[in-house]
């Protein structure tokens, strides 16, 4: 009976967050379910590559630009294209919700048979309601898992984006925390030098020694008189 009621008041809880999340991101009822059926359709259309120009009704023009209807016939979408489990897609968390702008996460498991060799993707999606209606606007991979019962390891979106011999900025991060704190500890340094150099040449200056070697101080008024008598 106890854990009855303990499944039970997980599963509320779960319902109660995820209503309270609705809530607060601004998102209806009826949009969620509209979301829902979109993002149904958009994955096993577009991303599983069913029937792929099913997913061009509810795109909006920027996902199909530079793209035409032959191009989706055939597979030739400009979405990342992956094997998910599934025809229901509504474990989806907002991102972001504005006015007409929607952004949600999604992580999609792949078929079962595929599962040794691929593993899960959070995806990252953008929608827009146009006319009265959510369409997507970008779907692309966020972060991707370790297949089922190899050694855990994620890869997230920078590392998309490094690819043909670039150097990761995150394997700089170290280096160039090193050079920030050398710059910064040599600064003080810096400061105290430039203050002794300007020091000494004040006191130079005003003692009548020269500023730079091979360069005399003026003769006194009476030596110069008497030079100029003599010549």
């Amino acid at each position: 009976m106890r854990a009855r009621l303990a499944v039970f008041g997980v599963l509320a809880a779960a319902v109660l967050a995820s209503a309270a999340q609705a809530g607060a991101a601004g998102i209806t009822a009826a949009d969620r379910r509209e979301v829902n059926s979109v993002v149904d359709r958009f994955v096993v259309a577009a991303v599983k590559r069913h029937h792929p120009l099913d997913a061009w009704s509810i795109s909006t023009p920027t996902l199909r630009s530079g793209t035409t209807r032959h191009d989706w016939t055939h597979g030739n979408v400009p979405v990342y294209p992956y094997p998910a489990e599934g025809r229901s897609f509504h474990n989806w968390q907002v991102a972001w919700s504005r006015r007409n702008d929607l952004g949600i996460n999604l992580t999609l498991q792949p078929i079962r048979r595929e599962r040794r060799k691929l593993g899960a993707i959070a995806f990252g999606l953008e929608l827009k309601r146009i006319h009265g209606r959510w369409l997507v606007d970008g779907f692309y991979p966020e972060a991707t898992f370790a297949p089922a019962g190899s050694r855990p390891a994620v890869t997230s979106a920078p590392d998309f984006a490094n690819r043909g011999g670039d150097v990761s900025p995150a394997l700089l991060g170290g280096v160039w925390w090193l050079v920030v704190i050398g710059v910064l500890g040599l600064a003080p340094l810096m400061a105290i030098a430039a203050g002794v150099f300007f020091f000494v040449r004040n006191r130079r200056r005003s003692s009548g020694i020269p500023a730079e070697r091979g360069v005399l101080p003026p003769l006194p008024s009476r030596i110069q008189e008497r030079t100029t008598v003599g010549k």
